[in-house]
């Protein structure tokens, strides 16, 4: 859409966090690099959990690296659940 041309847009989107939906979504190489640095930003619980299950669901299916996940689970030392 040509409208949208040059608008910047955020690194990484959580979308539906607080409903009871659900979907299955694959992480781009951008917001996975956003979130191996910034996971403990994200500012629910919840919303933390669904990140990172997302992530595993993608590992299964090759589309995020096991090797890179540690960077996700060194976030999670102070994770209280």
């Amino acid at each position: 859409m040509p409208q949208f041309v040059g608008i910047d847009v955020p690194q990484a989107i959580l979308m539906n966090s607080d409903d009871y939906g659900f979907a299955v979504f694959v992480i781009d190489k951008k917001s996975s690099q956003y979130y191996e640095q910034h996971l403990p930003l994200i500012p629910t619980q919840l919303n933390r959990v669904v990140v990172i299950s997302q992530f595993i669901v993608m590992m299964r299916e090759l589309d995020y690296a096991a090797t890179r996940f540690p960077k996700i689970l060194n976030q999670m030392i102070e994770e209280k659940n």
